[in-house]
C-alpha cells in the first residue's frame, strides 16, 4: 500500500535527518575548537544544536511509527485472542491519531504568531523552528492510518471479526 509519494516523504525525512544532525555534529565540534583553541565563540552555535536536536527527534519520531519501532508494552495484548488484539491495535492508533490531530492542529493556529518573534541569536521567525511538529504530525497520522487499514486488512482475510 505504499506509494512513491510515500518512499519519497521517508526519503526526505531520513535524509533531513542525517543533514541536521551532520550539521550539529560539525558546529558543535567547531564551536568547542573555537573556544578552548582559538577563545572565540560561535554565539549561535548552542541554539542551533538544540533546535536541530528537536527537528531530529521529530523526523526521527516519525520514521519510528512507520515501521511501528516505537516502546510499547505488549504482554497482555498477545495474551488476547486474535479479535481482542485487533480491537487493541485499531484502539491504539486511533488514540495516537486523535492525539497527533490535536496536537498538529494547534501548533499550526500558533505558527502565524511565531512567525512574528525571532529567535535571539539564529535571528530567525520561531515559527520555522514550530513548523516541524505540525508536519511530522501529519507524517504520522498518514502512517497510522496506513497502518490501521493494513491491521483491519489482514484481521478480515484472517476472518477475526474485530470486537
Amino acid at each position: 500500500m505504499e506509494t512513491n509519494v510515500l518512499r519519497w516523504i521517508e526519503k526526505l525525512i531520513s535524509g533531513l535527518t542525517v543533514v541536521v544532525f551532520a550539521l550539529m555534529t560539525i558546529i558543535v565540534f567547531a564551536q568547542v575548537v573555537f573556544r578552548y583553541v582559538f577563545d572565540m565563540n560561535i554565539h549561535w552555535a548552542e541554539e542551533f544544536a538544540r533546535f536541530g536536536m528537536v527537528w531530529i527527534a521529530f523526523l526521527g519520531a516519525a520514521i519510528g511509527i512507520k515501521y511501528e519501532e516505537h516502546t510499547r508494552i505488549d504482554f497482555f495484548i498477545k495474551k488476547l485472542p486474535p479479535a481482542g488484539r485487533t480491537f487493541i491495535e485499531i484502539l491504539n492508533k486511533l488514540i495516537c491519531i486523535v492525539f497527533l490531530a490535536v496536537i498538529s492542529y494547534y501548533s499550526i493556529t500558533s505558527l502565524g504568531d511565531m512567525m512574528s518573534l525571532m529567535t535571539p541569536s539564529l535571528q530567525i521567525p520561531t515559527g520555522i523552528v514550530h513548523l516541524i511538529i505540525p508536519v511530522t504530525g501529519i507524517v504520522m497520522i498518514i502512517y497510522l492510518i496506513i497502518q490501521m487499514l493494513g491491521i483491519i486488512r489482514n484481521s478480515n482475510e484472517k476472518g477475526d471479526q474485530p470486537v
